[in-house]
């Protein structure tokens, strides 16, 4: 009995020390990871004995000098057990601040959390990344409010590539501002978006590793596997490959079947997309290909990037993206 005694208080204490080591060691790497990204907080600290690692920064404010997009937060946490340190909870705030070049946008939720996976290793690359957030609500100084009942997006080591990662998107309830809705008042368009799907593959430069910051890992393909937005009588479904070019420039298409079509033009001008003079001549356009079809009320169009431009169909649209 006595020697059972002596052994679990031996292991009590290694596991103590074990605790204590890698809160000082967690506590240490993530003060580093801030101080190199170059934020600003006011306290940091590990919680959690004996079972988790738990970090809280309070005053967290983040900043891109090269965007300059800023966010803040009264605090941000994050969770890990200690037998699984790779695998990351973060909870954030029910309030929270970004500050565009133009407009500052206040952020609020009833929930928001995220996941991060990691694979075991000297490089730490990414396996998986999930966020939800619910009961959100955007407000903009600008003078727009947006809102959406749930989200959920992620990101996953597609397992081909290295270099490729599988993006998912998942919008519920989604409420545009009330200007836009009143703007295509005309449509009849409901005030919320019932359904907002996204199914894509990206290939980039690098990994997304711990030595991202290094290795800067930019765009370079695209494929779409699908897309969908579900606005009422408003439906748009999309697939698609592009690729960067030898001058870096988007190349590819994709193809789009849009259902009621005819609530695509004031979206567009309402959007600032295009311009209410080139609204009738798209309308029109759009007409004659749904009747080309045989069904009225659906197009199905293709956008194209070729050597630099981009054109919906027969219509231009301007330069394609450059992913340098």
């Amino acid at each position: 009995m006595r020697a059972l005694l002596w052994v679990t208080c031996g292991v009590a204490a290694l596991w103590g020390g074990y605790w204590v080591a890698g809160s000082r060691a967690a506590l240490s790497g993530a003060e580093a990871w801030l101080a190199q990204s170059g934020a600003g907080y006011e306290t940091a600290a590990i919680a959690g004995f004996p079972n988790r690692f738990d970090l809280t920064v309070t005053g967290l404010r983040m900043a891109d000098p090269d965007s300059g997009i800023t966010w803040a937060a009264p605090f941000a946490q994050v969770f890990a057990m200690t037998w699984k340190p790779w695998h990351l909870i973060a909870a954030l705030p029910n309030a929270q601040t970004i500050s565009l070049p133009d407009q500052t946008l206040d952020l609020g939720s009833t929930r928001m959390m995220g996941s991060l996976l990691l694979v075991p290793g000297p490089d730490l690359a990414l396996n998986e990344v999930v966020v939800e957030g619910e009961g959100l609500r955007v407000a903009s100084s600008a003078g727009w409010v947006m809102a959406a009942e749930k989200i959920v997006g992620s990101t996953r080591a597609d397992g081909v590539d290295v270099n490729s990662y599988r993006l998912g998107l998942s919008v519920s309830g989604f409420a545009p501002d009330a200007a836009l809705i009143k703007a295509l008042a005309a449509t009849a368009l409901p005030a919320m978006l019932s359904d907002v799907h996204l199914d894509a593959v990206v290939t980039l430069s690098a990994p997304l590793d711990r030595h991202a910051s290094a290795t800067n890992p930019r765009l370079r393909a695209v494929d779409l596997r699908q897309a969908r937005l579900v606005w009422g009588a408003l439906k748009l479904f999309a697939t698609g490959e592009m690729a960067a070019d030898a001058t870096g420039f988007a190349a590819g298409k994709m193809d789009l079947r849009v259902e009621g079509w005819q609530a695509l033009p004031p979206l567009l001008v309402a959007l600032g997309l295009i311009t209410p003079d080139f609204a009738p001549t798209l309308e029109r356009g759009l007409q004659i290909m749904a009747q080309s079809e045989g069904d009225d009320d659906v197009v199905s169009i293709a956008l194209t990037a070729k050597d630099g431009r981009l054109s919906l169909g027969p219509f231009p649209l301007g330069p394609a993206p450059h992913w340098n």
